[in-house]
């Protein structure tokens, strides 16, 4: 009887053993064929078909629901799309699933703050960065959050730990310079902003902000060189050829303004105050005609700004 006993006992183990064995296969086929349909859906997605994309990770997580990956990709998809509720909800499901996984929680931060949920995204960004002390990309993104909140201080102390951690990134610098200008800190912003430069010259933003900084202190010829050199790096961006006609218009320089302001209105036909900033320019060269049909443009797309009826007045002499 004990034989028996031993002999069914061993059985019952070896049965076990392979029911473990064939579903361990079966878990490593299905993550196996989930990897697959993740990078199907990366490839989609670079070709930017997106819907093809989310179907593919779509299949990628019904076959591995615990595959923070696609869960994270399919999240990217649609917050590209602008979906982002759906974004949200991917992103989190991928950060519940891998609390580490720190692209996913960078992301689900941003996400958070482009909804205006910025302590939610504070939160967030600061429970992870207890377990990874040292990421500047996390210490970075916090700082973005304070600076929304107005909170300068703790901006500047995560702007600085970032750039501790790693001061090759020119983002930062620039990010701290935007705190210290709006502390009136013009010196500082000056020096963050060309550090910004000297690490990446091909960013517009830090160019435009020292191009901002020099022209509210008067040095039009500065601001102008910045300015140039934004439009130069976007050149499909129209208010910054609005701030270059600015400078220039600031010198005297009134046929170079027309024609920065003349992209501006080009690129952004419904940038009102390019419309007006023409019209003054084309006023200043005598062109009276072309300036009154500016004003009328500016006027006609926001009738009740009183700025824009007064240049026309003045020019209509009234």
């Amino acid at each position: 009887m004990k034989k028996i006993q031993k002999t069914r006992a061993v059985f019952i183990r070896t049965v076990i053993s392979i029911i473990v064995v064939i579903m361990a296969a079966g878990c490593a086929s299905a993550r196996k064929d989930a990897v697959r349909h993740n990078f199907q859906g990366l490839a989609y997605f670079s070709q930017g078909m997106h819907i093809k994309a989310i179907d593919e990770y779509k299949m990628s997580m019904s076959l591995d629901p615990d595959y923070a990956e696609a869960h994270y990709n399919v999240g990217l998809v649609y917050a590209k799309q602008g979906e982002r509720d759906e974004a949200i909800v991917e992103m989190e499901k991928a950060v519940s699933l891998n609390r580490d996984y720190i692209e996913a929680v960078i992301n689900l931060g941003q996400l958070y703050a482009g909804q205006g949920r910025y302590d939610k995204a504070a939160s967030l960004l600061k429970r992870t960065i207890k377990r990874h002390s040292r990421s500047a990309s996390l210490h970075f993104n916090l700082g973005l959050v304070y600076d929304k909140l107005d909170r300068n201080y703790e901006a500047t102390a995560m702007f600085k730990l970032a750039m501790a951690f790693k001061p090759e990134f020119a983002p930062t610098h620039s990010s701290l310079g935007l705190i210290y200008k709006k502390q009136e800190r013009f010196d500082e912003a000056i020096a963050a902003f060309e550090k910004s430069i000297g690490l990446d010259p091909t960013l517009p933003e830090p160019h435009k902000h020292l191009g901002d900084i020099y022209y509210d202190q008067g040095r039009y010829e500065e601001a102008i060189d910045e300015r140039k050199k934004t439009v130069a790096l976007e050149p499909d961006n129209g208010f910054y050829y609005n701030d270059l006609g600015n400078s220039y218009y600031r010198q005297g320089m009134y046929d170079d303004a027309v024609e920065a302001f003349m992209k501006a209105v080009d690129l952004e036909p419904d940038y009102t105050y390019a419309h007006n900033n023409l019209g003054t320019a084309y006023e200043k060269q005598g062109n009276y005609k072309e300036a009154i049909a500016e004003f009328d443009k500016a006027i006609e797309l926001d009738p009740d700004n009183e700025d824009f009826k007064k240049s026309m007045n003045r020019l209509l002499g009234q």
